[in-house]
């Protein structure tokens, strides 16, 4: 039977630059491989001063690796690269504090590295789908319009009025 089945290869189109830097998640086919102690150490580092300007030498010099090999490394022990790492930092940190605090978004991007508005709206949106104005009226985008948390508790109380009247 197997000499009847007849398999075609197909083309995957390889991705654009633009496509490539937009994913974030690594690829399920991707080996995992114990984090490095220098990504260890670049990580630790963006995380102490998440609005510094870091530059690849610069983490590269505090790992004691080349540019390119610190590169590699990070890249092996992370899946993306520093850059996009210290990307996906700031958004977190920045959407923790339009959470937390009641500061205007024009501050927080400022607390978090990003001296262009435009640029730190375009990067919040993309990881997180809605800009950060949104991200605080409404929360993160699976929550309800009403606010983070404002449908379980809708639902909560009907449930109690319901409960109550048996």
């Amino acid at each position: 039977i197997s000499s009847h089945i007849r398999s075609a290869s197909v083309a995957v189109p390889p991705l654009t630059s633009h496509q490539h830097a937009k994913r974030v998640a690594a690829p399920r086919w991707r080996a995992y491989r114990p984090v490095r102690r220098e990504a260890a150490l670049a990580v630790a580092l963006m995380q102490s001063d998440i609005a510094k300007l870091w530059r690849l030498t610069e983490l590269a010099k505090y790992a004691h690796l080349s540019s390119h090999q610190f590169a590699n490394v990070f890249v092996d022990s992370f899946g993306v690269t520093p850059c996009t790492y210290l990307s996906i930092l700031r958004v977190q940190r920045m959407a923790k504090l339009a959470r937390e605090t009641s500061q205007p978004i024009t501050q927080l991007y400022r607390q978090v590295g990003w001296n262009s508005r435009g640029h730190g709206a375009t990067i919040f949106r993309r990881y997180l789908g809605v800009n950060p104005s949104e991200y605080r009226r409404y929360g993160p985008p699976t929550a309800s319009r009403g606010g983070p948390g404002v449908g379980v508790g809708v639902a909560a109380k009907a449930l109690t009025k319901a409960l109550s009247n048996l």
